[in-house]
């Protein structure tokens, strides 16, 4: 979350009224190498009293992390927390940005500090979360991604976060609530039909779940065309037309396409993990080897690859909840 402040007024000890009142403005903006340029010269000319000069490194703060630069946005957030160690959302962007460089309980740190000043601070509650949701927490996630929706019951992304949990612990009556209640809040995120869908091929419900996947892809979700392809072949529909159409319309030699070639059959398994970056994406190819084996008829070669999966997906996954799902399915028979 950034803190909107509209007409900041700085000291007027400043030289160049004019010049800024411009730097504000772009200081403020989202034209991140811009913003940086304007609250450094706004910082370079002085005269800025504590607070003025903690939310001017604040703003700076955002656009450094925006462009990758997270070292200099914790420098500048360390000298604003100094200023004003009251304000929840300093901490809050410090927390981000620790965890986005790997510091974790660095971002704990921040992110509690936060709730803890402001309890309503709905991001800070959403970046718990999502760090207890990494760590297989899903007890704990699930009670943070509560307390941001809490905060703000708008919060699409949290609601979204909490299906994710509740699919992850196999309660997918509760996590399809979640998503209706994103979905209402936001039509136009793909990843609230994604997540609702998918949830649905969980349940073996194919034709709801063609339904919102397909809504997905309108919407520009790549990865949604995978899962939308197997469904319609267990709904016994042929969807090799659509999942090629699909692969032109935003075709690119990396995952998720790697990964729709493999259901196609043009890429063999050795391939496709060749290919793999990360054990995510390890988790991925595993996932969908084992979907194309099995709608080959080839259950124990596809039990195999599920497995490998569920050994490598992390968190909420969806590659491997699904497959902790196929490997229930086929234990059940």
């Amino acid at each position: 979350m950034r803190k909107i402040v509209i007409g900041l007024m700085f000291a007027t000890t400043m030289s160049g009224a004019a010049l800024a009142s411009s730097d504000q403005e772009v200081c403020q903006g989202n034209d991140h190498p811009a913003a940086v340029a304007a609250c450094t010269r706004i910082l370079d000319q002085g005269g800025l009293t504590p607070s003025r000069e903690a939310i001017t490194r604040y703003y700076r703060a955002y656009s450094f992390g925006e462009t990758g630069k997270r070292r200099e946005a914790i420098a500048d957030l360390n000298i604003a927390i100094e200023l004003d160690p009251t304000d929840a959302d300093y901490f809050d962007l410090r927390g981000r940005n620790h965890r986005r460089i790997g510091e974790i309980d660095k971002a704990i740190s921040d992110y509690s500090s936060a709730v803890e000043i402001d309890p309503k601070n709905h991001s800070s509650w959403n970046g718990l979360g999502f760090i207890y949701e990494k760590r297989h927490e899903l007890d704990r996630a699930l009670a943070a991604y509560e307390k941001a929706v809490e905060a703000k019951p708008d919060f699409d992304i949290g609601h979204r976060n909490i299906g994710d949990v509740h699919a992850a612990l196999g309660q997918f009556t509760q996590a399809i609530a979640a998503y209706n209640k994103a979905i209402n809040i936001d039509r136009d995120d793909p990843s609230h039909f994604r997540s609702r869908g998918l949830t649905y091929f969980y349940q073996g419900d194919n034709p709801r779940a063609i339904q919102d996947l397909r809504k997905a892809v309108a919407l520009q979700d790549a990865y949604a065309m995978l899962t939308l392809f197997i469904a319609r072949a267990r709904n016994g529909e042929d969807g090799v037309a659509e999942l090629r159409k699909n692969m032109i319309a935003g075709r690119d030699n990396r995952f998720p396409f790697i990964l729709a070639e493999t259901l196609l059959g043009k890429r063999d398994a050795a391939s496709t993990l060749r290919a793999a970056e990360d054990d995510d994406n390890r988790c991925e190819a595993h996932y969908y080897i084992g979907a194309f084996r099995s709608l080959k008829g080839d259950m124990a070669g596809a039990a195999q690859s599920w497995r490998e999966a569920v050994k490598l997906c992390s968190g909420t996954i969806f590659e491997g909840i699904s497959a902790k799902v196929e490997l229930s399915k086929i234990a059940d028979r």
